[in-house]
């Protein structure tokens, strides 16, 4: 489109080239292999009525699960045990299910907000 004094706008057309790197710290007879995760979202959420909620893990993976819950969402998270604790249940040769039943009296305490996290340390 011409401007009002007859001149055409000129424009310059720039290509830019980036070469990305990554970097595979795994040597040439150990291939990177993705590690799965140590604890995955609730297979269960928690159900008021039961005070149960249920979650997936990696079998023997070393690490200790810390139950906590919280109204806010914010600092402090308060420790707490499990009333019942059933073995896990095997659903593979790395997965396992574990039950946790929150204590009767922080459902009746909290009973419009309470969050309730695990923590694997």
């Amino acid at each position: 489109m011409p401007w009002p004094n007859g001149e055409v706008a000129k424009t310059k057309t720039k290509t830019k080239t980036k070469t990305k790197t990554k970097t595979n710290h795994a040597t040439c007879d150990e291939p990177r292999q993705r590690r799965p995760a140590p604890m995955r979202a609730p297979s269960q959420q928690l159900d008021k009525g039961t005070s149960i909620f249920k979650y997936t893990r990696t079998k023997s993976s070393g690490l200790t699960y810390i139950y906590q819950y919280s109204t806010t969402l914010s600092e402090p998270w308060v420790s707490f045990e499990s009333v019942t604790t059933p073995p896990p249940a095997s659903l593979s040769a790395t997965v396992e299910e574990v039950t946790v039943e929150v204590p009767a009296a922080l459902i009746t305490a909290n009973p419009s907000t309470l969050f309730v996290r695990v923590k694997a340390e």
